[in-house]
């Protein structure tokens, strides 16, 4: 079972900021790159530690879920979509293959 999340990169003074709203967790970074790829690990510490009700709650707003699917660690990617104003679309694809 694959989830496509949506987040955005934006820079705020020196830093990057990213953030997924869909399960409101959020980073940041020096560059794009480096607040990609913490927000990226910041999803995935807390997917592993998250409670099952957590995951089932946030994840069941988007697709039914069954429990099977969510009891591995899933693949975490983030990828970048376009650029509006002055933040930068990405989505976040959580894939429990």
């Amino acid at each position: 079972m694959k989830w496509v999340l949506k987040c955005s990169i934006w820079r705020e003074g020196d830093w990057y900021v990213s953030h997924c709203k869909d399960l409101e967790i959020a980073s940041q970074g020096e560059t794009v790159e480096e607040a990609q790829t913490n927000l990226e690990e910041a999803i995935r510490l807390f997917l592993e530690v998250a409670s099952y009700t957590e995951v089932m709650e946030y994840l069941s707003r988007f697709d039914p879920v069954t429990s099977p699917e969510i009891q591995k660690q899933p693949k975490v990617r983030i990828k970048s979509t376009h650029q509006e104003s002055q933040r930068m679309m990405c989505e976040v694809a959580l894939d429990y293959a």
